[in-house]
């Protein structure tokens, strides 16, 4: 069909409301019902359409940074595609630390960025970069839709390349996505003023092809999953006397598939977070697997954060397989084979090989219950010891706070030395809520933010557990949760600095001054910050007020911010008694 005649063009201002108003639609029908935006003139006409379609929910945040990471929070807790609109400019690339653990974490990302037409690029305009591949690599698809065009054709085109893209976030292999949408001014939509308008309108939309169907829903179907791999791990589990299956922080979604799997291979489990009964992996693994050593590991998921586990993997010399997820994760390089697959396909797929072959997998004993066991009476021995200072020790902080959260609440650790601490305490748990992490790549950035995403999206109280270094690194997120009606807790570990780095080979290779420059005391007033923002805040010193204060903090409709003062400095002795106990 040719392009239309001079007297049968829209106004502009109709026209950009149309086209954006079929971008946003387009966004709705592949799931999208939460969009982030951050305020902009370019990307007015978006903001406009998002803002008057019934069917999402429009949260504002400011700054663009914060607002990558509170959709990734909102995508993590929901499973749905989250869409972010911002204008040109530097704004998009503030999204980027968010767009790459998107990409990492196969979360779905739609990042709407608006940009300045053809003819204003590459001449020096205001608030105009190179927006176009702006993520490279670390997004499913991106495209230039190009500037508004009143032409059948180019609506057409605008439903199909929408379609194309918008069925990458949620794919075999999902994750973030990118649409850059050149905008002419005027940017102040219309909606038609004639009778001739309306039906032009209706020409255009009546164009664009409707939405292809979703792609299938990831471990509805098996092919593919090389059969081989499984068959192998099969043989090996049939062979093997002491097989082991080990787990990293797995997200909530998987651990039902990960404990079918270890079931159907029918052995003992050796986890950071989950179950007090298959718990113990800091503490059991190096040291006491020397004793009654697997021939057979089976991994699932992300690797194993701690790093005592990372070094027994490097000098252990049995059958190793990995199952890591829909990314190649195998740091140790041991792996026969790692399988790159949703755990919901593993299981699936596993569940067909082994129906091929009926004869049932001899008994296996489980060796590490002792162990186990042995380790739990010495992490209760150690924190006894551990709590009798002045302050909190950090151990006995993360179990005052954990043992406060319970079933049917919602648990977040921050990266660092919070990750680290809950995976060492576990196993003294008996009822705590399996972990939301963010251990991906994006370090101790944007966890306040993140963690307010993923208290929305989960509608629970929820717990995050966090480092003053990291609370600093996000301060500003906080105006994010002044007019929030969520019962969100964000405990601050207050240890004056990243104390991680007291735990790693740097502390012994560097003088005192100069550890300042990894420890990084934040010297932030995390009471005054909160109340800068309207955030609801308050310090406190002994297990008792603790316990108390979170209990409280996760029965209001509210955010609190809750600051615990904690000595670093038993943890080190700490980790040496429970190590030195359970390896005698």
């Amino acid at each position: 069909m040719s392009a239309s005649t001079t007297d049968e063009l829209l106004s502009p201002r109709v026209l950009v409301g149309v086209w954006c108003d079929v971008i946003v639609q387009r966004l709705g029908a592949f799931g999208v019902t939460d969009v982030v935006i951050s305020p902009g003139s370019r990307s007015t006409p978006l903001t406009v359409s998002a803002l008057r379609t019934p069917e999402l929910r429009c949260h504002s945040v400011l700054d663009e940074r914060s607002a990558g990471f509170f959709a990734l929070g909102l995508a993590r807790g929901s499973l749905a595609p989250v869409a972010l609109i911002c204008t040109s400019g530097t704004a998009g690339a503030h999204y980027f630390p968010a767009v790459i653990e998107a990409s990492y974490d196969g979360l779905p990302l739609v990042v709407v960025t608006a940009d300045r037409p053809d003819e204003l690029q590459n001449c020096g305009a205001p608030q105009t970069i190179q927006q176009v591949n702006l993520y490279g690599a670390f997004v499913r698809a991106g495209v230039s839709l190009g500037a508004p065009n009143d032409a059948v054709e180019s609506f057409a085109d605008l439903g199909q390349t929408l379609n194309a893209v918008l069925r990458q976030a949620t794919g075999a292999r999902p994750g973030p996505v990118h649409l850059n949408v050149p905008l002419r001014k005027p940017l102040e939509p219309d909606k038609p003023r004639s009778a001739r308008e309306t039906m032009r309108v209706d020409m255009l939309v009546a164009a664009v092809p409707p939405p292809l169907g979703s792609p299938p829903e990831t471990g509805k179907t098996l092919n593919r999953i090389d059969a081989a791999p499984l068959r192998e791990v099969a043989l090996a589990r049939r062979a093997a006397r002491r097989p082991l299956v080990t787990v990293g922080p797995l997200p909530p979604e998987d651990l039902k598939h990960f404990q079918a799997c270890a079931a159907l291979l029918q052995a003992p489990i050796l986890a950071e977070y989950g179950p007090t009964d298959s718990a113990g992996l800091e503490f059991i693994g190096p040291g006491l697997l020397e004793a009654a050593e697997p021939d057979l590991i089976v991994h699932f998921g992300p690797p194993a954060v701690s790093s005592a586990w990372a070094r027994y993997l490097e000098v252990y010399d049995g059958r190793y397989f990995v199952f890591s997820g829909t990314e190649f994760r195998d740091p140790s390089r041991q792996a026969e084979e790692v399988v790159v697959a949703s755990l919901q396909e593993v299981r699936a797929a596993l569940e067909v090989v082994l129906a091929e072959d009926i004869e049932p997998f001899e008994e296996a004993p489980d060796f590490v219950a002792p162990l186990r066991q042995r380790a739990r009476e010495a992490l209760c021995r150690a924190l006894s010891t551990s709590t009798e200072g002045a302050r909190l020790s950090e151990p006995g902080a993360v179990v005052a706070a954990l043992s406060s959260c319970r079933s049917g609440q919602a648990l977040i650790l921050g990266n660092s030395l919070s990750l680290r601490l809950a995976s060492w305490v576990w196993p003294t748990f008996s009822e705590v809520p399996h972990p939301y992490t963010a251990r991906g790549v994006n370090g101790i950035d944007g966890m306040i933010s993140w963690s307010l995403g993923v208290a929305e999206a989960v509608s629970r109280p929820t717990l995050a557990v966090m480092g003053d270094v990291t609370a600093a690194h996000d301060i500003g997120s906080l105006q994010l949760l002044g007019d929030r009606t969520v019962p969100l807790v964000l405990l601050v570990l207050d240890n004056s600095g990243g104390r991680l780095f007291d735990h790693l080979p740097v502390r012994s290779s560097v003088t005192d001054e100069e550890m300042r420059f990894w420890t990084t005391t934040p010297r932030v007033d995390f009471l005054g910050a909160a109340a800068a923002f309207g955030v609801r805040s308050l310090r406190v010193s002994t297990e008792t007020e603790l316990r108390s204060a979170v209990a409280e903090a996760l029965g209001l409709e509210f955010p609190t911010l809750i600051v615990v003062p904690t000595d670093p400095n038993p943890t080190s002795a700490f980790l040496a008694q429970v190590r030195e106990s359970v390896s005698l």
